[in-house]
């Protein structure tokens, strides 16, 4: 791994996700340790307080959906599954994470992750111009 990238737990401070299997379990879900630029990791820690935790039955349900880690997944897959399931589940554990979301593509890793952010930031001029998408 690159000297400037490190591993971020979208799920942090460990101590107190270990105190529950389950919860535990989340924490370590490999789709949810996300590889990133150590700067912008730095930053967001320092910016951010650690998410709230969901109830035990929530990561449950949430890492049955989230399944197996796939390797070939690209690594804001299994953080876009998350935000997704957790919205009506858990809305300040979902905006959490979307907000985390947007420090680990401060630097974007791959082409996909680039067309992504290019697409979203058309996305927010056209909803500030006050365009209507369909």
């Amino acid at each position: 791994m690159d000297r400037n990238v490190n591993r971020h737990h979208l799920n942090w401070e460990r101590r107190h996700w270990q105190k529950n299997n389950i919860l535990r379990k989340l924490r370590d879900h490999q789709g949810m340790i996300i590889p990133m630029n150590l700067f912008d990791h730095r930053e967001l820690h320092h910016d951010l307080l650690q998410p709230p935790k969901p109830s035990p039955e929530q990561a449950e349900k949430l890492l049955s959906h989230l399944g197996h880690y796939d390797s070939q997944a690209e690594r804001i897959d299994y953080l876009d599954m998350a935000v997704d399931f957790m919205e009506e589940e858990n809305p300040r554990y979902a905006q959490h994470l979307r907000v985390q979301r947007s420090y680990v593509l401060l630097h974007p890793f791959t082409q996909v992750e680039r067309d992504i952010v290019e697409m979203e930031r058309a996305t927010a001029e056209q909803t500030q111009n006050g365009a209507v998408l369909l």
